[in-house]
């Protein structure tokens, strides 16, 4: 039993022989081999530096573009509410108009004419602070996209595609039109 203890003594004290010296340097080169040099590091880190900045750039970016749609929608929600409630509005008016027209008024107490004509003047008011105001029709041509011809009629009095008649008022708001005028509209005689 002596003998093996000492086999491993004396390969202790003599030191590793020159092959298994080989090997460890042989180890230790490709460990050096594969452990990546500070240039392909750094270039590595660079890249994802690169990477993640562009990422981050998108990011913003998108962003961005969400903030300035959900503001342009918001604008637009808006305009759209606003418009419809001025068209019921609109409707108000017109039954106002219709109240202050012709025959219905001859037989109407002059204080109650005065206080129908004052509710009118607000309803103009109102509408004008939002920027909404009458087009005029009558003696026009006729455009489409201001007018709605609910009639044709044949006269020589007026030129053909004129707007002889209004029977509804057109508004608008800046340049869109909130709603077309009713209109008849002249046609050549036969």
């Amino acid at each position: 039993m002596s003998e093996p203890k000492d086999e491993l003594e004396q390969i202790d004290e003599d030191g590793p022989d020159e092959s298994e010296a080989s090997k460890v340097v042989e180890q230790d080169s490709v460990v050096e081999l594969e452990a990546p040099s500070p240039d392909s590091e750094m270039a590595e880190a660079l890249r994802e530096k690169d990477q993640f900045r562009a990422l981050a750039q998108r990011a913003q970016a998108d962003l961005v573009n969400f903030r300035s749609r959900v503001e342009t929608e918001k604008m637009e929600l808006a305009q759209r509410t606003k418009s419809g409630l001025i068209r019921r509005m609109l409707e108000i008016a017109d039954s106002v108009d219709a109240a202050l027209q012709g025959d219905a008024t001859q037989e109407v107490d002059i204080g109650f004419l005065q206080g129908v004509e004052a509710i009118k003047r607000s309803f103009e008011t109102v509408l004008g602070s939002e920027g909404v105001e009458r087009f005029e029709s009558a003696g026009e041509k006729f455009d489409p996209r201001l007018h709605e011809a609910l009639l044709t009629t044949e006269t020589d009095e007026a030129e053909p595609d004129t707007v002889i008649n209004v029977m509804r008022v057109g508004y608008r708001h800046g340049d869109d039109i909130i709603r077309p005028a009713l209109v008849e509209v002249a046609s050549k005689s036969s």
